[in-house]
């Protein structure tokens, strides 16, 4: 695959619609993902150099920063060769046909009550969760 464009060969199975969008997103993504992969690399570097942290840590830091910088490209490529290989998992699952029941859901009404109930044990329980967790 080329570093500069999705692989159309593999992707010529796509419907139009889908490689239009397939293309569009790494035209947006790519030149962003090079911005991420800066700003992790300047934070790394100013983190190497910071006194907060024991020699250790900036060394740790500092190994960091070269391996992304030395690989930033690669980060880049990795990172848009998994969204393209989601597309390609959209149209396997779209092709398999629908994943749930064919038959309509019914919705039922609920007595007032029963309803009331249900959203007052639920309050309960959600003031319970935050209090004791």
């Amino acid at each position: 695959m080329n570093s500069e464009t999705p692989d159309n060969t593999a992707a010529s199975h796509l419907p139009a619609e889908l490689m239009a969008l397939r293309q569009a997103a790494d035209k947006l993504l790519r030149p962003r993902l090079g911005l991420v992969s800066e700003a992790m690399a300047d934070h790394l570097f100013n983190l190497s150099a910071s006194s907060q942290f024991s020699p250790e840590g900036r060394t740790h830091a500092f190994e960091a920063f070269s391996q992304l910088k030395s690989g930033s490209k690669h980060f880049v490529s990795a990172v848009l060769q998994d969204v393209n290989s989601a597309f390609e998992k959209l149209v396997a699952t779209t092709a398999d046909g629908p994943a749930e029941d064919p038959t309509p859901a019914e919705l039922n009404l609920v007595d007032l009550r029963e309803f009331e109930n249900s959203l007052a044990i639920d309050k309960i329980v959600q003031a319970g969760s935050e209090r004791y967790w």
